[in-house]
């Protein structure tokens, strides 16, 4: 007869399954050789070793990083941009649209009976852009957009009109368009045309006396028909800009507030942690601003702190250092930088965001452009500038933590079928666990049903299956600790696991001396390991089968 190791094995894998830290990745039990054993036996079931990277957070397996090359020494760096400003919403280009109504007098038309002669006359309109923030706009080289033209009269006479924009020039001329109406017997008579902005530059100065504008002056033309002015006609039109992209531009763009804008970065290690004491006694958390705009630009940092998203308890910092001024970057192309660092020494209690098991480290940024006002320097942005405040938390593998509480719930699936556990009279699982980690961990299994419903523990009271390894001075671990576990699983137990489908495994975890001897630091280090041996000996009815 052979019983299957999977129910049993799943048993101690729960045990382990929380690990050190409270967010500790599950290490890989694949790694272990699994092998078939026979009832009336005490076999092994395998052997593992785990390394830093097996057993931190697998989530945090991007942010653990080597900050001493020299000695291995480990941190954790969690990172994320509170702001971003693109080009457009420094100056956002709005569609626009004008109307100009002209009178025949205007066109230098009078009234009469009978039209049938030729007059020409010129007029010119401006089109004034309105621009939000005090935005004072200078030039503008375009990537797309159209300026969309449309014309109507009830004048009863052929009209042709020659347009010119002299502040928009492509191929190094002024842009023109024509325009021919021809009246058809019925008004009113209407005609468009339009003007592709890609590859077009513009001087919204007007040659130099002004801002936000652009001139368009009109040639007409009006041909006789034979038909009357009365002087009361109409002659409009309409000026739209529509969809304008730029790829650069140049002004003044204000004094604007870009705002108070909040987020947060996730402390991955306490996903799981519920409860408890963590310091870590040497964090960092720096702040970079990036800056491609020709903005001189006032930054401003508000409302840090850390939050713990269990209870909610909110833990502000103080003492930090809240302001910085960007220059702004000497040409199109370029970018500047600047940056603050808040350490325990500048921060008065820095250390204490990790406390209390928090999981977010959140914050506010407020950035004002042209703090000094209007200078002579002009403005410039591009169409790929951008406005960035990056967060960087450093957290060095150094500290103390207690009384910290984890847990996870994980499936289980015995499978097979009653029979196969009432052979069963009892089963002992042995960890044979030697820790290289200065932490200790006490674990306890509930073995629920479908509906969560608690049907046995595998243990009484939490029991301990990791001894923390001792430290010296520096918070070294001088040398690996060996803990043998054993857990009795009693027979009344087994006919309950058929009806297991989850395991719930509550974990509770210290640093070395963190309770003994308050306050003692422990640092980590990518030599660190972890081994275990697993074994099952189980005591099977063999009798009753024969």
């Amino acid at each position: 007869m052979k019983l299957k190791q999977k129910g049993l094995l799943l048993v101690a894998f729960a045990l382990l399954v929380l690990c050190l830290f409270p967010a500790c990745n599950k290490p890989d039990f694949n790694k272990i050789a699994g092998v078939e054993w026979d009832p009336n036996a005490a076999v092994p079931l395998g052997y593992a070793d785990f390394g830093v990277y097996d057993v931190l957070a697998a989530k945090d397996s991007n942010n653990l990083i080597i900050i001493n090359p020299l000695d291995g020494s480990l941190a954790l760096v969690y990172d994320g941009q509170i702001v971003s400003v693109s080009a457009q919403q420094v100056v956002p280009m709005s569609n626009y649209s004008q109307q100009f109504n002209e009178t025949p007098a205007n066109l230098s038309l009078a009234a009469t009976g009978s039209f049938n002669s030729t007059i020409s006359s010129a007029f010119s309109e401006n089109i004034d852009v309105p621009m939000s923030n005090g935005i004072e706009l200078h030039t503008m080289n375009f990537t797309s957009g159209s300026l969309d033209l449309n014309f109507s009269t009830t004048l009863q006479q052929d009209i042709t009109l020659a347009i010119t924009f002299p502040d928009l020039i492509s191929g190094g001329v002024p842009v023109t368009k024509n325009v021919t109406m021809t009246y058809g017997g019925s008004v009113p008579t209407n005609a468009s045309t339009s003007v592709n902005l890609a590859g077009v530059t513009a001087d919204f100065t007007a040659g130099g006396s002004t801002v936000n504008r652009l001139r368009m002056n009109i040639n007409s033309t009006v041909t006789g028909t034979g038909q009357p002015i009365t002087g009361s006609e109409s002659f409009s039109v309409s000026a739209n800009l529509n969809n304008m992209v730029f790829t650069n531009a140049t002004g003044y763009f204000g004094q604007q507030n870009l705002g108070i804008q909040s987020d947060s970065i996730l402390i991955k290690i306490f996903n799981n942690a519920t409860s408890g004491t963590f310091a870590f006694t040497n964090p960092t958390l720096k702040l970079t601003v990036n800056n491609s705009f020709g903005i001189p630009i006032d930054m401003g940092f508000s409302n840090l702190q850390s939050i713990n998203v269990a209870t909610g308890q909110v833990t502000p910092l103080s003492g930090y250092p809240n302001s910085l001024s960007v220059p702004s970057p000497a040409s199109m192309g370029q970018s500047t930088s600047a940056s603050i660092t808040m350490t325990t020494a500048n921060t008065t209690n820095l250390s204490t965001i990790v406390s209390s098991t928090p999981k977010y480290l959140s914050y506010s940024a407020a950035a004002t452009t042209n703090p000094a006002g209007q200078t002579a320097t002009l403005n410039f942005v591009e169409s790929t500038s951008k406005f960035t405040v990056d967060a960087e938390l450093t957290l060095p593998l150094e500290g103390f933590a207690y009384g910290f509480s984890a847990n996870d719930t994980m499936p289980f699936n015995m499978g097979g079928n009653s029979s196969t556990t009432d052979q069963i009279d009892w089963a002992m699982i042995r960890f044979n666990v030697t820790n290289g980690f200065p932490v200790s961990v006490n674990a306890q299994v509930t073995f629920v049903d479908s509906n969560y419903v608690p049907l046995f523990t595998l243990v009484p009271t939490p029991v301990e299956v990791i001894s923390a390894a001792p430290v010296n001075s520096l918070g070294k671990v001088t040398n690996s600790v060996n803990k043998i576990t054993d857990i009795m699983i009693d027979k009344s137990n087994f006919h309950f696991l058929n009806q297991v489908k989850h395991v719930i495994i509550n974990g509770t975890g210290a640093t070395t001396n963190a309770t003994t001897t308050p306050n003692t630091i422990v640092k980590f280090y990518d030599g660190y390991r972890l081994s275990f041996k697993l074994g099952v000996q189980v005591q099977a009815n063999v009798k009753q089968h024969l």
